[in-house]
């Protein structure tokens, strides 16, 4: 059986160095030793650590979107679909946190938006209701529920399990994208506002 690319083992090996021990936890000799190879062989394929680290990014983006676009199979309404978006985004957040960690973080640089990325399947959902305050408006909600749950924070005053939080701030997102027509344009504009 034929091995894979190098530069996907070498992300094969980032990656479970970073689930191991954090994003500044390894080096690109590390990684080279996981997969057996020199460690001047790394800089074929990768510039420096931080552009191996972005490949890593990169890859937890594509299995994001993969995992969302999952879930979109079954659901046909638009309030069902996002529902599903948002509880994929949580459920892969709770399955890989150090990925995703990663992603979100400060260490991943500029990540390449090739191919479908989960913003543009919440846009696609969203549809005629797409605008960048409604985009960021699920975004912010699901992200803030992952983020809550990976962090303890959801366990301790009154614990919250992570699905039931999730299934409310998305009745109160479809709320809001189903206000009528005026109410909304008055909050994104003080949204806007308060953003001068």
């Amino acid at each position: 059986m034929a091995q894979a690319p190098l530069e996907d083992r070498l992300v094969d090996a980032a990656e479970a160095l970073i689930e191991q021990h954090g994003a500044h936890g390894f080096s690109l000799r590390e990684a080279a030793r996981k997969v057996k190879v020199d460690p001047a062989m790394v800089y074929r394929n990768f510039k420096d650590r931080a552009d191996l680290v972005r490949a890593v990014a990169n890859r937890g983006f594509r299995r994001l979107a993969a995992a969302m676009q999952r879930a979109l199979e079954t659901p046909k309404g638009r309030d069902d679909r996002l529902r599903a978006l948002g509880h994929a985004y949580v459920k892969f957040a709770l399955a890989e946190p150090a990925l995703f960690r990663l992603m979100f973080g400060p260490d991943r640089g500029a990540i390449n938006d090739t191919g479908t990325t989960p913003m543009g399947l919440l846009v696609e959902v969203l549809g005629d209701r797409a605008s960048p305050e409604n985009a960021a408006l699920c975004w912010a909600g699901v992200h803030g529920v992952a983020t809550l749950a990976l962090e303890g924070s959801l366990q301790r005053t009154q614990p919250v399990e992570p699905n039931a939080l999730v299934e409310l701030v998305l009745d109160a997102i479809i709320a809001q994208l189903s206000a009528p027509d005026e109410s909304r344009t008055r909050r994104a504009g003080s949204v806007r506002t308060a953003r001068r």
